[in-house]
C-alpha cells in the first residue's frame, strides 16, 4: 500500500502545475511541525494524505490493471490507424481540453478535432490545475456539456434499451420516446419488432 501511497503523489506531482502547488503550500510548514528537524512541509502532508486516501478507495490490483487498460488503449488498433478510426465518427463530437493538463495536453485535443469529419472546434478550458481541472473546473466543464446538449435534445438510442428501460421484451411502435429529467430519448431506426 505504501508504495500505491507514493505512486500517487508522484503522478500528482507530475500531472499537476508547479503553479497550483507554489500558490496552495509554497515552502510553508504544515502546523506547528518543522521540516529542518524531522516534520513536514505542508505539501508533504497533502500528497501523504492524498495517497492514503487513494489506498482506502483501491485495491493495488485494480489500480494495475485499470493503468494497463489505459496505457494500452488505442481507438486506432484494428480501425487502420487513429487518423482513419476518426475519419470513420459519425456522431456530433465535443472536443475539449485544459489549457494545463500535462497529462493529456492541449495539442492531443487538437490533433483529435483536426482529424474528426465536420469542423470540429476544441473548447478549451483555462485552470491552475493540470490534468484534475476537468474534476475541479465544473462550471466551465458544465457549461461545455450543456453546450454540446443544447443543440439537440433527442438522443438515438436502441430498441433493445427502451425495451429494457420498460421491462419489456418486444416493442411494437415504430417512434417511441421516453422522457428522462426532462430530455427526450427517441428510437426512429427501424420498423417494430416483434
Amino acid at each position: 500500500m505504501i508504495g500505491l501511497s507514493i505512486a500517487r503523489g508522484l503522478g500528482q506531482i507530475n500531472y499537476r502545475t508547479e503553479r497550483e502547488f507554489n500558490i496552495r503550500f509554497s515552502r510553508e510548514a504544515q502546523g506547528e511541525e518543522v521540516p529542518l528537524r524531522g516534520g513536514r512541509y505542508a505539501v508533504e502532508s497533502y500528497l501523504e494524505y492524498q495517497g492514503e486516501k487513494l489506498t482506502r478507495r483501491f485495491d493495488a490490483n485494480s489500480y494495475v490493471v485499470l493503468s494497463d487498460a489505459m496505457n494500452h488503449h488505442d481507438v486506432g488498433r484494428g480501425r487502420g490507424g487513429v487518423a482513419e478510426a476518426l475519419r470513420g465518427v459519425r456522431a456530433r463530437v465535443t472536443v475539449a481540453g485544459i489549457a494545463s493538463d500535462r497529462l493529456y495536453p492541449l495539442e492531443q485535443q487538437i490533433e483529435i478535432a483536426r482529424l474528426l469529419p465536420g469542423d470540429e472546434s476544441v473548447h478549451v478550458i483555462q485552470s491552475e490545475f493540470g490534468h484534475d481541472g476537468f474534476l475541479l473546473e465544473t462550471d466551465a466543464v458544465g457549461d461545455v456539456v450543456r453546450g454540446h446538449f443544447a443543440h439537440e435534445r433527442e438522443f438515438p438510442i436502441s430498441r433493445e434499451f427502451i425495451c429494457a428501460i420498460h421491462g419489456q421484451t418486444q416493442m411494437t411502435a415504430r417512434d417511441v420516446t421516453v422522457r428522462v429529467n426532462g430530455w427526450s430519448i427517441h428510437n426512429r431506426r427501424s420498423p417494430a419488432v416483434s
